[in-house]
């Protein structure tokens, strides 16, 4: 070995180099001796006054490679991409488009920034690919990741024009194409929540023509399955109030699309005045049938989604007074209803290449589009009705669309995580102690998963929802049963989150209110110079105490005004059950099952 600093400058660059030629590059010992050898060579020669170009490109490559086998160990320091960036940002902007090093550190240089695009070593990929590259799910884009994607698509096109011949340049445009996508995700979300389309004016022969196609619904609920019927209501809306531009998957009869197209077509001429008389003729359609109709459950939902409609177009809150919700009759197992309702598009194989990633999700999952659609249709008529019933139905469709998921994939997370909101807020609506427990244990599965997962930015929406939602069922969680066993970890996740985000930040004041309460039920440590609040500071009070107070209020909320038409017969059942609750523990007289206590 020579003792001058341009001879070991040279002598370190091979080893870089036989190393990254070699199978073992993915040693990390070896990697750490080298960067620590490059990084001595480069100071040397620095100091000397010599050049060290070559030996600063090898030491950002493999400062580089450390990085993204860290990042797939879920050991990357933040602080050390920074650096690896740092330096490869500068040979970007400094070295010649030409092949070789700069080609190489530039492409480094994209993988840093977004490493979550890279395959896994076993060939799966990440939940955050998956949500914007796939399923175009805007709800995971953070300021940051628009950063990053921006400027890796902006290393990419100077990628683009390097001549390393034309293989090379196909494959970095279609890596453009994909960072395009990605930064386009969520845009047709935002398209679709646009101010309302008012139609006041009404053409009398259109809304004739609308009046004509509900009765053909009308006609149609007594003919087919309920997943199927729901799935046509969906797109009655959408024929409603963006119009009817042809069948999306090739699946509707042609009956259905025949009613579809006649619906479509009377507006926007029939205006929200002829969707207003629709609505008004499935009422009287739904009343005329004598109620152990099978049907009826179709036809009052016909009803309840016209409602909706006419809330679309007018941008007002309609009058659900007279909604019903009977209970739908069964659809058969769960292989029947995917063949009423399938999740992918029937499409011509030879037609799948030239299909871009989003079109290819939208074939593959759109069963699984449209069933989360309809929960949120269920949840909103939950909100207007005050009929849990809905959120029965839309957790019924949820965990239809979970199970039907590839797994792995974003739509089982973002179907998941919609569940796990809808049972929330049932548990809110009918004090069920089951659904707030099944929402405690879907969020904490699910969170634990997208840890393990490590690609979705903790400030992005998508991720703070999730956290807030579990703040929530873990503050009932611990307010009913007493076990604050989760509380410090939740008080400092919420502290690590709330000081990450921005000072201008909007979910900065909703982190501070399940902070709030937090504290309310454990001091953290330190504050007030205090120790931690024992976890069960105060013995639990007696048993039969916390169920006499529920009994009471179920009691009470007899006599109180029925929100909706079954509300009487669901306050008499959950009381009912309470009831049977406490003899089955021990609590209660089996006689006031039968007696005056239980009216």
């Amino acid at each position: 070995m020579t003792d001058g600093p341009r001879e070991r400058g040279a002598e370190a660059v091979q080893a870089a180099i036989r190393l990254m030629a070699g199978e073992d590059w993915c040693d990390e010992a070896r990697l750490d001796a080298l960067v620590r050898r490059l990084t001595a060579a480069e100071e040397e020669l620095t100091s000397a006054g010599e050049e060290a170009a070559e030996v600063g490109v090898h030491l950002a490559l493999l400062l580089g490679t450390r990085c993204h086998l860290r990042y797939q160990g879920g050991r990357l320091d933040p602080a050390e991409r920074a650096a690896a960036l740092g330096r490869l940002r500068r040979i970007d902007r400094h070295a010649p488009l030409t092949p070789g090093l700069p080609a190489q550190a530039r492409m480094m240089c994209v993988f840093l920034l977004v490493p979550w695009a890279l395959p896994r070593p076993d060939g799966t990929r990440t939940a955050l690919q998956h949500a914007l590259l796939r399923a175009a799910d805007g709800e995971v884009l953070t300021d940051g990741l628009r950063r990053d994607l921006t400027e890796a698509g902006e290393v990419t096109g100077r990628l683009i024009r390097t001549p390393a011949g034309e293989e090379f340049r196909r494959q970095c445009e279609s890596n453009l194409e994909d960072i395009e996508r990605m930064l386009a995700a969520g845009s047709r979300k935002r398209a679709e929540t646009a101010a309302p389309h008012r139609t006041d004016g009404a053409d009398p022969s259109a809304a004739d023509r609308l009046l004509d196609a509900v009765r053909g619904l009308v006609e149609l609920a007594g003919t087919c399955g309920t997943g199927r019927f729901t799935r046509t209501l969906l797109w009655l809306g959408t024929a409603l109030t963006s119009g009817w531009h042809g069948d999306p998957s090739g699946s509707f009869s042609a009956r259905e699309t025949r009613l579809l197209e006649q619906a479509g077509g009377a507006m926007p001429a029939a205006g929200a005045e002829g969707v207003r008389r629709a609505a008004g003729l499935a009422l009287a359609s739904l009343r005329a049938l004598p109620p152990d109709t099978l049907h009826r459950a179709r036809v009052a939902r016909l009803h309840a989604y016209l409602l909706a409609d006419w809330e679309t177009l007018t941008g007002e809150p309609a009058d659900y007074s007279d909604v019903e919700r009977p209970t739908p009759p069964s659809d058969g197992d769960r292989a029947t209803r995917l063949a009423q309702w399938p999740v992918a598009t029937e499409t011509d194989p030879g037609l799948l290449p030239y299909l871009d990633s989003h079109l290819r999700d939208f074939v593959a999952h759109t069963g699984l589009r449209e069933r989360r659609v309809v929960a949120g249709r269920d949840v909103l008529l939950a909100l207007r009705t005050g009929d849990p019933g809905y959120l029965d139905d839309a957790a019924g469709l949820l965990r239809e669309g979970v199970e039907a998921s590839p797994a792995g994939s974003w739509w089982a997370v973002a179907l998941q995580a919609d569940l796990v909101r809808v049972l929330e807020q049932a548990a809110q609506y009918g004090g069920n102690f089951h659904d707030a427990e099944a929402a405690l244990a879907g969020l904490r599965e699910l969170r634990a998963g997208l840890d393990r997962d490590g690609s979705v930015p903790p400030d992005a929406p998508f991720a703070l929802t999730l956290t807030l939602s579990a703040a929530d069922c873990e503050l009932d969680h611990a307010r009913r049963t007493e076990d604050h066993a989760h509380l410090p970890r939740l008080h400092a996740e919420l502290r690590s989150r709330h000081g990450a985000l921005p000072p201008e930040s909007e979910w900065r004041g909703r982190l501070e209110k399940r902070l709030a309460a937090v504290e309310e039920l454990v001091a953290p440590a330190g504050q007030d110079g205090r120790q931690p609040e024992s976890l069960h500071a105060a013995p639990p009070p007696d048993e039969a105490e916390i169920f006499r107070r529920p009994l009471a209020e179920l009691r009470a909320a007899l006599a109180e005004p029925h929100q909706y038409r079954d509300q009487e017969y669901d306050r008499r059942g959950a009381l009912g059950l309470r009831l049977m609750f406490e003899v089955v523990r021990g609590t209660g007289n089996a006689a006031q099952l039968d007696g005056p206590s239980a009216n």
